[in-house]
């Protein structure tokens, strides 16, 4: 043979090993189950529900579980119907509760999931069951998370439910809060000031001893859209890098119709919220002033129209190069638009968008479906995807997926199960640290008629680990 020739295949069965090497080496994503716990062996399962069947585990929750100090803590409606926190000692404490008897949630939506946020003064804040309600919010004590360990865990530790975060200024029309914390030891809080296909988004500051400032619009649901003259936004999510960058990503809606979401938005702030900018750095928008919109130039980076059964409120997260990365699922380019969500839903797939060093987006659709996921990035900038099944999808399992940042991400793989069945959306810990993914995720009772199931917490080690 031709000495060139073997030269040639030398490279290319070396540039193989080199690939191979990057996709399953020290860098490569890997998993392994730590411990299993129960949070509450009978926590609320709801048989009639139209959107699930559990208000514990929805994917706009955020967050549902969270570390502080030492210790975990998470939120959930047990079957009695009664608001509940618990919290337990890292890494393998038990878990200890508070079933709150002055306020049990009344109705079968989905929506009214309960959030909880932690702020650097060790003040837990809980807000819950809204959907279109006024704000339902409470909070303890300060320095309950600052020494736990010296703390009686009992309801006295939290004030009563009030609707306003400032003495006297009544919150209404509230619907998926969500608590942002700061780098700083801040808190903020955003939520939906409106309907679906009719409503704003808003942002609220707490700080320790000014409490909170009055929320200012930062997406408005105004504009024109075709016909439309009104839609709202939901969010894959908000959060801050460790820069201290605040990143924000969302769909729109133009009706209460999920075939009308569309399109895929993006945006950042260097001043916690209060200026936005659109992926090329350039103004975007002023909190309370002159808030973002459908006709905003530069945010969108994605163009998906109607009917092409594009999901809203998914997932997003930051890694460590600073790169966005975002989790949804509609139809592949070359599937034709459906006639309903169901159809769609059977023919979607998870698509991976990630924004790159040069502030490009990028796309890898992935071969997987399930119900509304949950991103992790570990310290190496590997990603996973937590899911389960839904009505759509029969295999209840929890399924997680990997993909390696070595490879761009471009090599989606199942990469742990535990049997199942399970209910709802997982929600994560990403506060548990680097290189340890908490995942909060309800049984599907063997009774499917039953309004009680165990919700539980999975901890799993990730990245590059021994054996």
């Amino acid at each position: 043979m031709d000495p060139s020739r073997i030269t040639f295949l030398l490279c290319i069965i070396l540039t193989m090993l080199f690939a191979l090497n990057l996709a399953h080496g020290e860098d490569a994503s890997s998993i392994m189950l730590l411990r299993s716990t129960v949070v509450d062996p009978e926590a609320l399962h709801l048989p009639g529900a139209i959107w699930n069947t559990t208000v514990n585990g929805m994917a706009f929750q955020q967050a549902a579980l969270a570390s502080h100090n030492g210790w975990q803590y998470t939120t959930w409606w047990d079957a009695e119907r009664r608001l509940c926190i618990a919290r337990r000692p890292l890494p393998d404490g038990e878990w200890e509760s508070i079933r709150f008897e002055d306020y049990h949630i009344e109705s079968d939506n989905t929506h009214c999931a309960t959030v909880l946020g932690i702020s650097g003064d060790g003040v837990i804040h809980l807000s819950f069951d809204h959907h279109g309600h006024d704000l339902r919010y409470r909070f303890s004590e300060p320095g309950v998370t600052l020494h736990p360990e010296e703390i009686e865990w009992t309801a006295e530790l939290f004030g009563p439910v009030t609707n306003a975060l400032r003495p006297g200024e009544l919150i209404s029309g509230v619907t998926y809060p969500r608590f942002v914390p700061m780098n700083d030891g801040g808190l903020q809080l955003m939520y939906r000031r409106g309907g679906s296909g009719n409503g704003d988004w808003l942002l609220a500051t707490y700080r320790e001893g000014q409490g909170w400032t009055a929320p200012g619009v930062v997406i408005t649901g105004t504009g024109a859209y075709g016909a439309s003259e009104s839609r709202c936004a939901y969010l894959h999510g908000i959060a801050y890098e460790p820069s201290g960058r605040l990143h924000l990503s969302w769909v729109w809606r133009e009706t209460p119709d999920p075939m009308s979401n569309h399109d895929m938005y993006y945006a950042y702030s260097d001043d916690e919220g209060a200026t936005w900018a659109n992926g090329a750095g350039e103004a975007a928008g002023v909190r309370g002033e002159t808030p973002m919109g459908i006709d905003t130039p530069g945010i969108r980076f994605q163009r998906i129209d109607m009917y092409r059964g594009l999901m809203n409120s998914t997932t997003q997260v930051v890694d460590s190069q600073s790169r966005v990365h975002i989790v949804n699922f509609h139809l592949p380019d070359e599937t034709p638009s459906q006639l309903n969500w169901a159809h769609t839903r059977e023919r979607a797939r998870y698509m991976h968008y990630w924004r790159d060093n040069d502030g490009l987006w990028q796309r890898n659709e992935t071969d997987f479906m399930g119900t509304r996921p949950q991103l992790f990035a570990d310290s190496s900038d590997n990603l996973y995807l937590v899911t389960t099944g839904d009505r759509y999808y029969p295999d209840r399992d929890l399924v997680v997926l990997g993909a390696d940042a070595a490879a761009d991400w471009t090599n989606w793989r199942e990469v742990y199960r535990v049997p199942g069945p399970f209910t709802g959306q997982p929600q994560l810990d990403r506060s548990r640290g680097a290189d340890v993914m908490a995942v909060y995720l309800q049984e599907y009772p063997e009774d499917v008629e039953s309004d009680r199931s165990a919700l539980r917490v999975f901890e799993f080690q990730v990245g590059s680990f021994s054996d």
